[in-house]
This record gives C-alpha cells, structure tokens and sequence, in this order.
C-alpha cells in the first residue's frame, strides 16, 4: 500500500467535544484555541466495532465484507472473547504469548491503531507479596500501528459556556415530596462554535508487521463519516458536530510523492478576520474544497 497524508476538518456548534477529565470543562490551549485527543477520536473509532448487534454495525459489514471475527476491539470490556471482563482479560493475555499472530487477527485496533498489552506481574518476593514496576518480556508486547492521528486544534479561539441543568422527578425523597426539581451545576460546558482539524496519515512500514490488511483500512475510511454521528449523547447532540471535510491523500509510492506541508496548507480552513477571536458561524472562515487541491496529488473527500 502507499503511504497516505490525510486532514480531518469539522464544525463544533453548542458541544462539549472533548472534555478535560481534569477540569470537566472542554480541552483548550493556553492561547484559547481547543484542543481535542486523538484518543477521542480512536474511542469514537473502537466503539463502532464494539456494538456488533447495533444496525449500523451490520450495515457496515455489508458495505465494507470485514470479517467480524478478524475486528474485536482490545481495548473493550469484553474483547469479543467472554461475557466476564475478567476472563476476556486472561484469554487475550493467554493469546498474546501463545500465537502472536492469531492474537493481531484477532484485534482490529491493536494491529491498525497500535497499543500495549501487559501482563499482571507474577513474580513475588520471599514473601510472598508480588513484586512492583515488573513485567516479564513474554508477557508484554506493545507496538505503534500504521494509522496514526494528530490531536485536533481549532482554527481560532473557542468561548467555554457553562450551563446548569433542571431535573423535573429528582431521585430524593425530600424533593418529591415536596414536589420541586432540583438542579444540576455546572453539568454542561460546550464550546459555542470552532472548526477543529486534525492531520492523520497511513504508514505502510507498519502494515506487513502488524498483519494489516486492505480490507482493515477500508474499514477505517468507511468509519471515519461516522464518528460523529454514532457518537451523540447529551453533550453532543445531533448535528452538534458536523463533518465538513475528511481529505484522504493518497501518494504514488510507498515512500511519499509530495510533499505533507503543502497538502496540509493548501486545505486547512483560514479564518477570515479576527484570527484571534471565537468564531460563531463557517460564514467567518475560508473553507478550501476540491479545486484547491495541489495539482500533484490524488486527494478524495471521505465525507
């Protein structure tokens, strides 16, 4: 396969799109522009293959003919394997040392994304208490995949609004009782509205190693357009985030065939005045489409 260049581009309107665990609040740089993971990205990703009884579940093995026993998710509950979370535990571990190419069969995001898998340490001292900061060499195997994703900066500085919010039947007695809701502080900050942009790309250094195959990267454009829309809760209901752009550069070798900074300059979004200053509508940014891409590359919009 050769290598890819790629460029996420999306439009946050009144959604937390990537809380802070530590602050609860959406992540921003210290210049005010907002920061999202990429792990949020790859959760958005795993999640799509972790509910294989979900209709779009089905709907995508159909349009893409993956082969579900070859796309459970390490980094779930379950794995796919067992039921009990514990057990699901001790048989990847188990399928790690004893056939390690059965295990990246197994795994969709370990063999495409990349990850660690280490073994609880069974090594004690005299007595008898298990010794620290230790993991034996045939219970760990970690390695990077050949997709990868930049953490997502918006274009401009983004406005952190927090809300409270009222429940009408709270859960204690006292208030229902009495007949009163109660309340929820602070229980949604969302960003007004941002263009966030992430670059990606496909190394195929990986590919081979990790026993990746055509028909796993075809999976992982067909979910891309969805990880928005399978994704929506309180925080980010629908339409709260809309997918403007998913640029998929494909170069001519496996080495590269142009150059990443020109492809990424040419579409990435500008803001047209005030570049310092929060956005409120896409009327205040400059949105490259089809006939900006550079003459020398086979680019195609995923979205």
């Amino acid at each position: 396969m050769n290598r890819v260049s790629g460029l996420l581009i999306y439009e946050v309107n009144c959604a937390a799109v990537n809380n802070d665990p530590d602050t609860g609040s959406p992540r921003q740089f210290p210049d005010g522009r907002g920061w999202v993971s990429s792990v949020s990205i790859h959760r958005k990703l795993r999640d799509i293959l972790d509910n294989p009884d979900s209709e779009v579940y089905s709907a995508l093995q159909k349009e893409v003919g993956f082969d579900p026993n070859k796309c459970h998710i390490f980094e779930s509950l379950h794995r796919g394997l067992s039921n009990d979370p514990i057990e699901s535990m001790h048989m990847a571990i188990d399928l790690m040392k004893s056939d390690k190419n059965r295990f990246l069969d197994t795994f969709w995001d370990f063999r495409t994304i990349g990850g660690t898998c280490l073994q609880e340490n069974s090594e004690k001292d005299d007595n008898g208490k298990k010794v620290k900061g230790k993991t034996g060499s045939s219970g760990r195997l970690a390695m990077s995949g050949p997709y990868s994703i930049l953490d997502g900066v918006s274009i401009a500085p983004v406005d952190v609004i927090e809300a409270t919010l009222t429940k009408k039947a709270p859960l204690q007695e006292d208030l229902l009782m009495k007949g009163t809701g109660t309340m929820a502080p602070s229980a949604k900050k969302f960003v007004t509205h941002a263009v966030y942009c992430h670059r990606f790309g496909i190394n195929p250094h990986y590919m081979q190693r990790n026993r990746v195959t055509e028909m796993d990267i075809a999976l992982l454009k067909a979910m891309f357009k969805l990880i928005f829309t399978t994704s929506t809760s309180c925080t980010r209901p629908a339409g709260s985030i809309n997918m403007l752009h998913c640029w998929w550069g494909e170069h001519n070798s496996p080495l590269g065939s142009f150059k990443d900074s020109l492809f990424y300059s040419a579409l990435m979004p500008i803001r047209k005045d005030n570049p310092m200053m929060p956005s409120t509508s896409l009327n205040d940014y400059i949105i490259p489409d089809e006939k900006d891409i550079p003459a020398n590359v086979n680019a195609v919009d995923l979205a």
